[in-house]
């Protein structure tokens, strides 16, 4: 989608707010105690808006906030019929989950839901996706470690997809944002071994890695990655060996391991 098409379908879509933006600036600024005032994020429209938040006499933001509109919600009831899940419930969920990352220092704490929109600390640092091609292989092991750490504390992202890790080197910190894929039902208490290696598949698949390294392979891959990552999603079917396979995979372990039948 061009840079113009997504301005205008986030300005389309800021015709139909929940909540007016005077409205959540006016709610932002009881809040934490400072006018604010709220900048149009393009980057971030997907299940709602989301708009970076600045403090007074800053220049930086402070916080994000995530915004429903009307119009995004006609098109997800439309597109997702019996699974539509309303906006209140999902927003609820997924501050949840974010807020739980955030206790293990792999999200951002969400500080205020409200009618209509949340407010979330807002995460320095680089998408997964804007990496360059050496960076992105040689981030990767340490990125589905994270995934694993999170799984093991039992907490259920909905969608660890590459678009929603934050990498902030300088901070020494690996964060996932935006789990706002509906879920009708109840997460499951534990995150088994398919969870993790649904994770694992998830990441790899939307950073693109088979495609990617057919063009540049970082120096700590070895010559056969982009088929024997290939081979590792079929390899979800054992998902008791997916997750470790995948690391082994990025850290050129992989020839000295039999690949399965």
């Amino acid at each position: 989608m061009s840079a113009l098409k997504k301005i205008a379908g986030f300005i389309y879509a800021e015709s139909g707010l929940v909540t007016s933006k005077t409205r959540i600036e006016l709610a932002l600024s009881r809040h934490l105690g400072v006018p604010v005032r709220l900048k149009r994020f393009y980057k971030g429209c997907g299940w709602g808006l989301k708009y970076l938040v600045f403090s007074a006499g800053r220049t930086e933001p402070d916080h994000l906030v995530k915004a429903a509109s009307r119009v995004i919600e006609a098109r997800l009831k439309k597109a997702l019929g019996k699974d539509y899940v309303p906006f209140d419930q999902r927003f609820s969920f997924e501050a949840g989950v974010l807020n739980s990352l955030a206790e293990i220092g792999h999200g951002p704490r969400v500080e205020l839901c409200e009618n209509g929109f949340f407010l979330r600390e807002y995460l320095p640092g680089t998408c997964l996706l804007e990496l360059p091609d050496d960076q992105l292989s040689l981030s990767l092991p340490d990125i589905l470690r994270t995934l694993d750490r999170i799984c093991a504390s039992g907490i259920f992202h909905t969608d660890p997809n590459a678009g929603n890790v934050i990498l902030n080197p300088a901070a020494g910190r690996i964060s996932l944002i935006d789990s706002e894929v509906p879920l009708r039902e109840t997460p499951p208490p534990t995150i088994g071994p398919e969870r993790r290696a649904y994770c694992h598949e998830r990441l790899l698949y939307t950073a693109g890695l088979d495609l990617r390294l057919r063009r540049n392979a970082g120096p700590a891959l070895i010559p056969r990655l982009a088929g024997l990552v290939k081979e590792f999603y079929g390899s979800a079917e054992n998902p008791a060996l997916a997750p470790e396979r995948a690391v082994d995979l990025l850290e050129g372990r992989a020839g000295q391991m039999e690949m399965p039948q």
